[in-house]
Order: structure tokens, then C-alpha cells, then sequence
């Protein structure tokens, strides 16, 4: 884990608008699940200017979460579209101290969703006519997706169809493919996961835990154990961890994982629900 004395950075960008927020105070809270419900980001913004406050929200756009301790290179938090029934822009009290006032921060609150709504959407329709592999029909309905960010974790099998029709949602067809070849496939928060059950409890892909940096677990139920450590937003949903408590000790399927934090109070904190029966 990152030195905490290091500086955190938090900013936002947007591609499309070409609009990098940068250089003010931000908080986020992020949820990304296991189930069927949107991932989603809450993120708070204060004294973001009233033009770039207007060129944000002006279209439906994708929008970019990153963090950064340091000099290191910034990591990708989450990727989704403003919900505009939860966008809110207020100015906070004046504070007098010392007969003196402060003047009021003006306080941004958007709420992002996973991007969903953008790959529902989408469309392929491409009729193979001669002989053409699974890897191609996974890559050419990724690229129809137009999500990005993919993370292969497994060798593609090699499987030759002699004439394909790939015709629909790019989503469903990749599901189809991928369920023929024994692949699991996930797409979250923007990026495109396809991998193995098996290769997720491969030593080099299981993430460790120890009481350095986090805490011992704290039992929801008799299925699920909720871990709260440091800031740690490599953990996905459906990856596998390696924890080694005194009271809980193997591999186990990550559930869901929050993560939240700020800028300029403290760089935060990850909780991640772990199954125990899974």
C-alpha cells in the first residue's frame, strides 16, 4: 500500500467535452457489486466553476473517476454517465469568525452510473461468411461496445466457426461466445473482464490481505464477512482474495467493495464484502 504522507489526487475527466476537473477539493463514495445492480459512484465537488459546472452536465457523456498518490501513475476508480435526478448545486452559509466572513463554498453534488446504458444500446451486425475464430467474433463485439477498457485474463481456446452471424446486442452475443468456450465475462464500471473461474484462484491472481492494513472481519451473516483496509481500488467484484485472519483464513470471492475517500481530509478507506460460502 501507498505511503499515506504521499499526496492523494482525485480528478475527473470528460473525453467528449474535454474537460479535466483538477485542482479542487472532491470526494467520491463508489460501489461496484457482484449483482445486477448498477455499480454507481457519489461524488462531491466543491467551487467547481460555473462554466465548467454547465459544460459537465450539458450532455450525456462519459465520465472519468481517477486517483493518484504521488508520482504514481494514476488509477482508474470508475467509469459511468451522470444520473441527472440526482445532480444538486448549493451554496453553503457564511461562517463568521472573528467578526470576519468567509465566504460561501458552492458545493457540486452528480452521481455516476456504471455505462450500461450506453452498451444496452449498441448494435453489431456482421455475417461471417468463411471461416472466422471465437477470438475474433470476443474482439470484434468488444470494439462494438465501445466501452475501452478490456481486461483479458485467460488464452482465448481455439474454436473456428466455418460461417457466423453476429447480429444483435454486442453484450449478448459476447456472453454466448464466451459461455461456448467455458469463459466467464463481465463487463463493470466500463471495463470489459473475461476470464475463468479456475485462473481467478491462480496464485498470481489472488490478492492477500494481512492485518497491516486491514481490519479483522466483521460478519454480516452466516454467508458473508465484510473486510474494511486502507484504500485499495485494485479489488473488483468476483476477484478472489487470500485472507489470513485469526479467525478466517482461505480464498474467497470478493461480493462487493466500496471505496471512499477525499483530497485534502484523508485518502480513505475500502470495505469489500467477501462470500464464505462461494
Amino acid at each position: 500500500m501507498p505511503d499515506w504522507v504521499q499526496s492523494f489526487d482525485v480528478y475527473l475527466e470528460v473525453p467528449e467535452s474535454d474537460i479535466v476537473i483538477s485542482g479542487y477539493d472532491i470526494e467520491f463514495n463508489v460501489r461496484k457489486t457482484a449483482d445486477i445492480e448498477a455499480d454507481y459512484a457519489d461524488i462531491i465537488i466543491w467551487n467547481l466553476t460555473e462554466d465548467i459546472y454547465k459544460q459537465l452536465i450539458l450532455k450525456n457523456q462519459l465520465i472519468y473517476l481517477y486517483t493518484k498518490f504521488g508520482s504514481e501513475e494514476s488509477k482508474l476508480l470508475f467509469t459511468g454517465y451522470l444520473d441527472k435526478n440526482h445532480i444538486t448545486r448549493k451554496r453553503t452559509a457564511v461562517v463568521k469568525t472573528n467578526n470576519e466572513s468567509a465566504p460561501p463554498d458552492v458545493v457540486t453534488s452528480i452521481k455516476l452510473v456504471e455505462s450500461r446504458t450506453a452498451y444496452d444500446n449498441s448494435y453489431i451486425n456482421i455475417d461471417y461468411r468463411e471461416d472466422v475464430s471465437a477470438e475474433q467474433i470476443i474482439n470484434d463485439c468488444i470494439s462494438a461496445l465501445g466501452l475501452g477498457n478490456v481486461i483479458i485474463n485467460s488464452k482465448i481456446p481455439e474454436k473456428i466457426y466455418s460461417t457466423y452471424k453476429a447480429k444483435g446486442k454486442p453484450h449478448c452475443i459476447l456472453a454466448q461466445i464466451c459461455e461456448s468456450l467455458e469463459l466467464d465475462v463481465l463487463i463493470q464500471g466500463g471495463i470489459v473482464i473475461i476470464g475463468t473461474q479456475e485462473l481467478n484462484h491462480s496464485e498470481e491472481d489472488i490478492m492477500g490481505f494481512n492485518l497491516m492494513n486491514a481490519l479483522e472481519p466483521q460478519y454480516q451473516n452466516s454467508d458473508e464477512a465484510l473486510i474494511i483496509c486502507s484504500y485499495t481500488p485494485e479489488v473488483l467484484p468476483n476477484n478472489s482474495i487470500r485472507c489470513d485472519f485469526s479467525d478466517l483464513s482461505g480464498v474467497f470471492r470478493v461480493l462487493e467493495v466500496v471505496s471512499s475517500g477525499n483530497n485534502f481530509d484523508t485518502a480513505g478507506t475500502t470495505n469489500i464484502v467477501i462470500g464464505l460460502n462461494q
